[in-house]
């Protein structure tokens, strides 16, 4: 009798012998990777380990049957500037079901005295503002006219490959402001524009909800101009029918083109021979890629699935950075939505924060966070995504999304969350009610949480529980996005393995990452991404 365990998971399988490429990880960049080569013409097989696809963007009912929620990413700003969305390069609008509800009331932060709204309209924006400092709407104007040529200049990169911008941003009227804010803080550069604490507060809280970073991390002050900028260009959206909608119309997509999508499919290693990655070993067998693999493999695990990585590329990948912050998430079942004191824009405002009296309370609940403290004023947003997408709960009633800013490593041990996580959500409920006029235990009727150690439990893309996979500072994105190894999504000594998740270029969020990968994948293979999706009708005439 055998005791020879080495081979376990590596018997083959004769029907799976006939995929082009073999995705590992069912997360949108991935999935939209793998949806850009199944239209080119290639058969795509996509593994997941979970029971349901979408990683990130994955919504389902968790508080109670009847109440939709998105397990971790709540918001589709960033991918609204993609050529994905802008023309429809999949069908996935036109062809596959996806619908975006665009928000009237991007962006709002509720305080004590009222609310202070961003919208896509600046002129709203500015009358806003113009309430708390007429000097600051002003300066308003100034900034949202630097912050949209910044936009310009540097977003459209997001889309494509990383490459070096320096001349592209040395031709542009705006080449100082981008050179000073990619050194600065975030707070530096909102404290440089205006002089209302309102309206620093507001703005500082955008970037650092959006960057997970502290405020006054060096290096963070960028995003200050390209979030504002990208939300007057592209507004706010939510999908219809939750992260699990916009899921579906690519799993649709991929298996309109021949390709298909197994859940509860875990990959545990990539085989290498003869310096190229020829298969994917699952512990039901080994899946063959006759020409290309593509790996949602965090850096710090790609050594575990790659045994033949140079040891220098392996340190550095294992010494990537991770976010500052990460996010404590509620999911409850409301018996009517929350009614704000702060009135009707409140109410309405999906992306609502309940900020902290002063800068000076902010700033020192950062500092407590830093130190691993969870803050007598928690850092939290609370919004009713049902009162724009009326699916995702029954008539009459409402979904309620919390995200609260914490870390995943707390004094206590990142293991204690479990222990507190029902405890800490009463804190928060206590903290959010005095902005409400009808927040009770009574109008509560279930909620469901999401930890920082869930994050990490539900996908290995979010190691050490960071939804942005790493760190969004300015020396780990672009060409260091992350490592400079790594950035063009090949892996050395591994010809045809890719990687696509949120620690590759362009970042966390729902950017539509995987439209780079594809075409770096599909320039290696000598197809023309630009004749097929840019310039071309890809398949459609084969559907």
């Amino acid at each position: 009798m055998s005791s020879d365990f080495s081979k376990l998971g590596a018997y083959t399988n004769s029907s799976d012998e006939n995929w082009d490429i073999v995705t590992i990880g069912a997360g949108h960049n991935s999935l939209i990777a793998s949806a850009y080569l199944a239209m080119a013409g290639k058969k795509v097989l996509v593994l997941e380990r979970n029971r349901y696809a979408g990683g990130g963007v994955a919504s389902m009912e968790m508080s109670e049957p009847g109440f939709h929620s998105e397990r971790h990413a709540a918001l589709h700003h960033l991918i609204l500037a993609n050529p994905l969305m802008i023309n429809d390069e999949l069908g996935l609008k036109s062809r596959f079901g996806l619908k975006y509800l665009q928000l009237d009331v991007p962006y709002g932060v509720v305080f004590d005295s009222g609310c202070l709204a961003l919208y896509q309209d600046r002129k709203r924006t500015m009358e806003g503002i113009a309430k708390f400092s007429k000097e600051d709407a002003e300066a308003y104007d100034r900034f949202m006219d630097i912050a949209i040529q910044v936009t310009d200049v540097l977003i459209p990169s997001m889309f494509e490959p990383p490459r070096d911008l320096s001349e592209d941003i040395v031709k542009s009227p705006v080449a100082n402001f981008i050179a000073e804010a990619s050194q600065k803080s975030s707070y530096d550069v909102i404290r440089s524009w205006f002089k209302h604490d309102v309206v620093q507060l507001a703005l500082v809280r955008l970037a650092s909800e959006v960057q997970l970073a502290h405020p006054r991390r060096s290096e963070t002050g960028l995003i200050c101009y390209t979030v504002p900028g990208m939300l007057e260009k592209y507004g706010m959206a939510i999908p219809q029918g939750g992260g699990a909608a916009f899921t579906d119309s690519v799993i649709r997509c991929i298996m309109a083109y021949g390709g298909d999508v197994r859940l509860n499919t875990e990959a545990t290693k990539v085989v290498v021979e003869d310096g190229r990655a020829t298969a994917v070993l699952t512990r039901s067998g080994e899946i063959k890629a006759k020409e290309a693999i593509i790996g949602s493999i965090h850096p710090h695990l790609l050594p575990r699935f790659v045994d033949t990585l140079e040891p220098k590329i392996a340190e550095d990948a294992r010494n990537t950075k991770h976010s500052d912050y990460t996010g404590f998430v509620i999911h409850a079942a409301l018996k009517e939505p929350l009614k704000f004191k702060a009135g009707p824009t409140a109410d309405s405002t999906v992306m609502n924060t309940i900020c902290a009296p002063n800068m000076a309370t902010l700033l020192e609940n950062y500092d407590y966070l830093e130190k691993g403290i969870l803050p007598k004023h928690a850092h939290f947003g609370a919004s009713c995504t049902s009162q724009v997408d009326r699916s995702r709960a029954p008539a009459g009633k409402a979904t309620l999304h919390l995200f609260c800013m914490t870390r995943y490593k707390i004094l206590e041990g990142q293991h204690k969350w479990d222990e507190i996580k029902d405890s800490y959500t009463k804190e928060i409920f206590r903290q959010l009610q005095p902005y409400t006029l009808n927040l009770t235990p009574d109008l509560i009727t279930s909620y469901h949480v999401v930890t920082p150690l869930d994050h990490e439990r539900d996908t290995p893309s979010f190691q050490a529980g960071d939804i942005c996979g790493l760190a969004h500072f300015h020396g780990q994105m672009g060409l260091g996005r992350p490592t400079p190894e790594l950035a063009q999504y090949r892996v050395p000594g591994a010809k045809g393995l890719y990687l696509a998740g949120p620690f590759m270029h362009p970042g966390g969020g729902v950017w539509g990452g995987g439209r780079p990968v594809a075409r770096r994948v599909l320039e290696d293979l000598d197809i023309d991404f630009d004749a097929l999706f840019v310039n071309g009708t890809a398949g459609l005439a084969r559907l």
